[in-house]
């Protein structure tokens, strides 16, 4: 099939926009896809799009803000396949488009949480699996183009964050980096 046969991808934000197309190009790849976000039927109609027979593909609803969901994320994950060879953190909150002398303190928090706390969640749950194999990658989306500069703030968080796991893995046999 391709480069990526027997190896399992979770991309969050996977049902929409980059996330799907990362989606669809892994399965072409033969790489076995889940996908999660926040909308249960945007994921099934991504996952029928992904692969019409529904096959090496799962489509699981979870909020990357909460613990939970991001738990049983994994856990499904590992109980489908056994194994996730590969996190795409691309999910991201790109809904304040005001400048922060308008922006609330909540909508400013709802973006941190997405865009920095989510994306910790899921690296930390996914990479607790990882270690244990040995092995993985996590790729962070961290592209700005045409964000505010809640979205730019919270993507330049995001980047250290990256950094301090790019050291710590270094020699552990899995990696970090940022696309």
């Amino acid at each position: 099939m391709g480069q990526l046969d027997n190896q399992t991808a979770i991309i969050t934000g996977g049902g929409t926009g980059i996330g799907l197309k990362i989606a669809k190009r892994f399965h072409d790849e033969g790489a076995f896809v889940v996908i999660c976000g926040r909308r249960e039927d945007v994921l099934k109609e991504a996952a029928a799009d992904i692969s019409p027979d529904g096959e090496r593909v799962l489509a699981v609803r979870a909020d990357i803000i909460s613990e939970e969901d991001i738990r049983n994320l994994v856990k499904k994950t590992v109980d489908q396949t056994g194994r996730i060879d590969i996190l795409i953190n691309n999910a991201g909150a790109m809904r304040v488009n005001k400048p922060p002398e308008e922006t609330s303190l909540d909508e400013f928090r709802f973006v941190i949480d997405t865009n920095v706390s989510g994306t910790f969640l899921v690296s930390r749950e996914v990479g607790k699996v990882m270690i244990e194999q040995k092995s993985g990658r996590i790729i962070n989306i961290s592209s700005h183009i045409r964000l505010h500069r809640q979205q730019i703030f919270s993507r330049r968080l995001l980047r250290d964050f990256q950094s301090s796991y790019e050291h710590a893995d270094q020699d552990a046999g899995h990696g970090v980096g940022a696309v």
